[in-house]
């Protein structure tokens, strides 16, 4: 009889024990510890590990029939008690313009340092002729305010900054709790395998004790997750760099003579809106974002572009001979090129009727005093003998 009730004892501890472990103690939803916080990929690392507290089974009072045991547990904390130091896991994002990415990485290096923290992750890379760069850090969670201030002093502006916390204070006890359990459960285990006599017996123990063995590992490495996390926090920085880079084509390169061109910029990056300055290479210029030219004379020119951004970042782009201009010959453009000339000599010769006409009077007294001059000399030269 006493080996059956032992059995009996057996099963229903093991029963226990299996039960208290498949259950599983996280932060739940809803829970007024819970600040609605981003949970990083990290933190889900020991998730399938969080169970509740396993009863731990304890001997009846003396004078119960031998291998007889009865089980209590720990009860699992349902809420934060008063005077217990929070664990909150702090995260933050920020999205940064700087004037140059390696030196911008190199400064966030340092600060991670000297804020107690490391780098967990970093690089660099260039797309469109122009540099990018991400890199990710953790430093000590009281000094997570002063970081971020640190880093919006080295950008020349902020894109977006977030900034989320989750509270696992709650978690932390239970696993606590649970913690004690386990290790009381592994106790008991060793007092019933000192007591085992048949080998079947002592095997059995074993497996479950080695269950809870493995449960005390993954508790511990929760927690000390938990701790980790909690004194320190992570920081993901996206950079991009503030120059800007700057091409431009044209519709056509080929053109006649007073055939209109459009001009086409391609501004990668910089900081809306955009001013623009066009140099169409025969002395004629246009502010607008896409402008339409036509040269009035054939030849090859060199068109230029200047582009300032909304923070006055300059980026300039010349293409040497890049328009091809052919003079078109047709009977309409030499009759108006004629037509053009004969109105200039048209109006040449009024002009100089009109001068001549206006000064009229001014041409008669001259005449008059020069035949007056001529006169009176040639009567003087008479009367000489």
């Amino acid at each position: 009889m006493k080996k059956w009730v032992w059995v009996f004892s057996l099963i229903l501890m093991v029963a226990w024990i299996t039960m208290g472990c498949s259950s599983q103690s996280s932060v739940e939803k809803g829970s007024p510890y819970s600040n609605a916080a981003t949970t990083t990929m990290a933190s889900k690392q020991y998730d399938s590990g969080i169970n509740r507290p396993a009863a731990a089974p304890a001997p009846i009072a003396a004078g119960s029939p031998a291998g007889s045991y009865e089980f209590s547990a720990v009860t699992p904390s349902s809420g934060v008690a008063n005077g217990v130091d929070r664990k909150v896991i702090l995260t933050g994002a920020v999205q940064l313009v700087v004037k140059d990415i390696t030196t911008a990485l190199d400064n966030i290096k340092k600060l991670a340092s000297d804020n107690g923290g490391y780098v967990v992750s970093s690089q660099k890379w260039k797309e469109n002729e122009r540099n990018f760069g991400s890199i990710s850090i953790r430093i000590l969670a009281e000094n997570y305010d002063k970081s971020l201030a640190e880093l919006r002093s080295l950008a020349i502006s902020v894109t977006s900054e977030t900034s989320s916390s989750q509270d696992v204070t709650e978690e932390y006890t239970d696993l606590s709790s649970r913690l004690k359990n386990l290790e009381a459960a592994e106790a008991q285990l060793l007092k019933i395998m000192q007591d085992a006599i048949k080998t079947e017996d002592v095997l059995a123990v074993q497996r479950e004790l080695t269950t809870v063995r493995g449960n005390i590992e993954q508790t511990k490495g929760r927690m000390l997750y938990i701790e980790r996390t909690t004194s320190t926090s992570l920081i993901n920085i996206n950079l991009n760099e503030a120059v800007f880079a700057l091409k431009f084509s044209a519709d056509k390169v080929r053109v006649n003579t007073n055939e209109f061109v459009t001009f086409i910029p391609q501004v990668t990056g910089g900081f809306e809106p955009f001013s623009y300055q066009w140099d169409f290479g025969d002395g004629e210029r246009s502010t607008e974002m896409s402008p339409r030219h036509a040269y009035k004379r054939g030849g090859t020119y060199s068109i230029g572009l200047i582009v300032t951004d909304d923070k006055g970042y300059t980026n300039q782009s010349v293409r040497p001979e890049y328009i091809n201009v052919q003079s078109n010959w047709n009977a309409g453009s030499v009759a108006s090129s004629a037509w053009n000339a004969l109105k200039v000599v048209a109006k040449v010769a009024v002009n100089l009727l009109i001068w001549i006409v206006t000064f009229i009077p001014v041409w008669i007294v001259i005449g008059a005093i020069v035949w007056l001059s001529l006169y009176l000399k040639k009567r003087k030269n008479r009367k000489l003998p």
